[in-house]
């Protein structure tokens, strides 16, 4: 499989100028027993000018501070190192998602990691890291990986949380966060999201895929948080709106604002402290005891 997205980045290293030589023992260990480690680099996102504009724009997108970029050798074998320190939790996990897109994923937010032959990602705290073995088919060893998150650890608060969406008939490894920014937005191409697409990627929301009934074709949810009310209102409003526009038909579905788009069911869902929208296909009988969920969410 031909590396994709923040992947390509390892490839790119031997050809990133370097900016400073000083942080790189800060963020992961000088060291590792058996492995010795190779000159090292730390780049702000923008001065990555070798890649190319959507990788920079990707990290970017999701609040990159800053990345370094190292590797380890031990005879001839050289395990590469990107990490990007982000701004939250919540915006690591979102870039290590949108990394390890097509792969299958395990763990939770601000502790969780993907697999993919010779290639690890993991988010842990605040940080994505891309751990890459020279020879095909081995992973970064299972040693240094714990050394650099001990490292990571002692800078920041590494600890793990489940997704902030209900846990019934939710489908683990499907769960995305993108940040209030087009860039993000970019890579979601449900075309259920035409109508509000412009109101949507301009806000910060939850995403992950569900289970539903034999013969369905699943659910999709996005959470939005809001802690007033009033916004809480406004936004539930735009949205109805827009799909009222578009939509063959309206109606109410266990209380919630429901609407026939093309293909699909969707659900626009007001709870205590966000908005939730849902799209399921038109087989899917949508239980209020589940939609319930996002009401007192």
């Amino acid at each position: 499989m031909a590396p994709t997205g923040v992947g390509r980045l390892l490839l790119s290293i031997a050809f990133i100028s370097i900016v400073s030589n000083t942080a790189f023992g800060q963020f992961l260990p000088s060291a590792s027993p058996g492995w010795d480690r190779v000159p090292e680099r730390i780049s702000m996102p923008d001065t990555l000018r070798e890649l190319r504009p959507a990788e920079r724009a990707l990290l970017s997108a999701y609040g990159a501070r800053f990345v370094v970029t190292g590797s380890y050798s031990r005879g001839r074998e050289v395990v590469s190192v990107f990490l990007a320190e982000l701004e939250t939790r919540e915006r690591a996990f979102g870039l290590y998602a949108a990394s390890a897109a097509k792969l299958r994923r395990h763990g939770i937010v601000g502790d969780a990691f993907a697999l993919d032959r010779n290639t690890m990602h993991l988010n842990y705290g605040p940080y994505y890291v891309l751990f890459r073995h020279s020879m095909p088919g081995r992973e970064a060893p299972d040693d240094l990986v714990r050394r650099v998150k001990r490292q990571l650890f002692n800078r920041a608060d590494c600890y793990g949380s489940d997704v902030p969406l209900p846990w019934e008939e939710r489908i683990p490894g499907t769960e995305h966060y993108y940040p209030p920014d087009v860039r993000a937005w970019a890579s979601e191409r449900g075309e259920w999201l035409q109508p509000v697409l412009d109101v949507v990627e301009t806000r910060a929301a939850w995403v992950a895929r569900y289970a539903s009934g034999e013969g369905s074709g699943g659910r999709v949810v996005y959470s939005f948080f809001m802690r007033q009310e009033q916004a809480r209102a406004n936004f539930e409003s735009t949205l109805i709106e827009r799909y009222a526009t578009d939509a063959r038909s309206r109606d109410l579905h266990c209380g919630a604002a429901s609407f026939f788009y093309k293909s699909w069911i969707v659900l626009v869902v007001r709870g205590k402290e966000r908005v939730t929208l849902v799209i399921a296909d038109m087989s899917d009988a949508l239980s209020c005891t589940w939609i319930r969920l996002f009401r007192q969410m």
